[in-house]
């Protein structure tokens, strides 16, 4: 049994300063648990969703509540520690440049619209701004709550992976005994299953972000746990027939094998191997995927669609057809934007190129901080495989895969800076200075 956090007399100790990481969990667990009574209820979107009815508008607004209040929680918890320390630095700035910048806008096309549609792309990342504002302040704890806390993260987020593969299955037993579809299934057509979240394409792009992470820590788990994880996050993916989640895990681990090649050797063999039977098999299998043993007809349906649904964006212009039309909405965003399956283009629809350009420097900033961290690897590799994704499907502007990426981005970066400072005070104490002393005198001439 792996110990996931053993931080608790420090918490204790530490009282209402180390409150803010009880607080962050908590932000976590509404995001990631407040779709599960999507499959129960029948409740999604019935354009897409035949046997299911609309979300109520009141169950829609109250995740981005819950959130809020939870975020204002820390504010008001960390209130003491944060004077003096906001806006220290240049990603604090161009954050609540953002936060304030889209707020306006979005309440103002809201206003204009009679609707609160408009503020459907802005809730993943502003429903968290105060937590990414406060997350450096809040954090200034121990490095020992740090390490408790990110080994209880990745803990935490396979638990959830394997939540999301014990749904599957259930869903696919009710599916062949009663004939209960899930969300997106079809009579007579592909079905496809989201886990406890009832969304096939952010099921199958979290098991794809858990199988990244997974090949760059396995070596950190114990001997069975990888095996467990792999085999649920590719029957999550395989279930969710997601195009965008496979072409994240591709990316992702063809970063990754990048990344890591001069260190791990024997990781870059297997994924070159492992790349180059694909590559071998790929010629064979579109040629004649319709009998592929199994799942030929599936695969059949899965690869006809997708390949249609490409053809038809691109030949409609579906991609560029959203764009702001007159340079005031190119500036602001438009009262009446659509949904874009690439989410720049949507969140240019919503906020204009101001938002926008603010939004990619924001993230460039902390992906250069996030770099400076020991988790470079993953914070590049789990980047460049939301991009790819959100080309496809708009992640970034959509709950949960958008927020886990903006809090995971903060939370490096706030990591960072705490480790900087412990490290700091280390040097500095006597220990670490008598310690040193008796290393040189150990070493002896050279």
């Amino acid at each position: 049994m792996v110990k996931v956090f053993d931080g608790w007399p420090e918490l204790r100790r530490r009282g209402v300063l180390a409150s803010p990481l009880l607080w962050l969990f908590a932000v976590l667990a509404v995001v990631s648990l407040y779709d599960v009574y999507r499959y129960p209820a029948r409740i999604n979107a019935a354009a897409t969703s035949p046997t299911y009815a609309n979300t109520p508008l009141w169950v829609s607004l109250g995740k981005y509540a819950a959130i809020l209040l939870l975020t204002g929680a820390l504010a008001y918890t960390v209130r003491s520690q944060v004077r003096g320390r906001l806006l220290r630095c240049t990603e604090q700035r161009v954050w609540l440049a953002l936060a304030v910048w889209c707020t306006l806008a979005g309440a103002g096309h809201a206003l204009v619209a009679q609707s609160t549609e408009v503020l459907r792309p802005l809730g993943a990342i502003l429903g968290v701004a105060p937590l990414l504002w406060l997350l450096p302040a809040a954090f200034a704890a121990s490095h020992r709550l740090w390490a408790d806390y990110k080994r209880a993260v990745v803990m935490l987020a396979f638990g959830l992976l394997l939540l999301h593969a014990v749904a599957d299955v259930v869903e696919i037993a009710l599916w062949f005994a009663t004939g209960r579809l899930p969300a997106l299934g079809y009579s007579g057509a592909l079905v496809r299953f989201g886990g406890i979240w009832d969304d096939p394409n952010s099921a199958g792009a979290y098991a794809a972000l858990c199988l990244i992470v997974l090949a760059g820590r396995e070596r950190d788990l114990p001997r069975s746990y990888p095996l467990l994880l792999a085999g649920s996050g590719l029957f999550v993916l395989a279930v969710s027939w997601s195009f965008s989640g496979a072409l994240m895990l591709v990316t992702g681990l063809f970063v990754l094998g990048l990344l890591q090649s001069t260190r791990r050797v024997r990781f870059l063999l297997i994924s070159a191997c492992v790349a180059l039977s694909l590559i071998a098999l790929a010629p064979f299998v579109a040629r004649d995927y319709g009998r592929v043993p199994v799942i030929g007809n599936v695969l059949q349906q899965k690869v006809e669609g997708s390949v249609g649904s490409r053809q038809s964006a691109l030949t409609h212009g579906v991609y560029l057809a959203d764009l702001p039309r007159d340079p005031l909405s190119w500036l602001v965003g438009r009262a009446h934007p659509r949904q874009n399956e690439a989410a720049v283009v949507w969140w240019i629809d919503s906020v204009g190129l101001v938002g926008a350009l603010l939004l990619a420097w924001w993230l460039y900033l902390m992906l250069r901080g996030a770099a400076r961290t020991r988790q470079r690897d993953a914070a590049l590799t789990l980047s460049a495989a939301i991009f790819v994704g959100s080309l496809f499907v708009p992640y970034l502007t959509t709950l949960p895969i958008g927020t886990y990426y903006v809090v995971g981005l903060g939370a490096l970066v706030a990591m960072r800076v705490d480790t900087a400072a412990a490290d700091r005070r280390h040097e500095r104490s006597p220990a670490a200075a008598q310690s040193a002393e008796s290393a040189g005198l150990a070493a002896g001439p050279t």
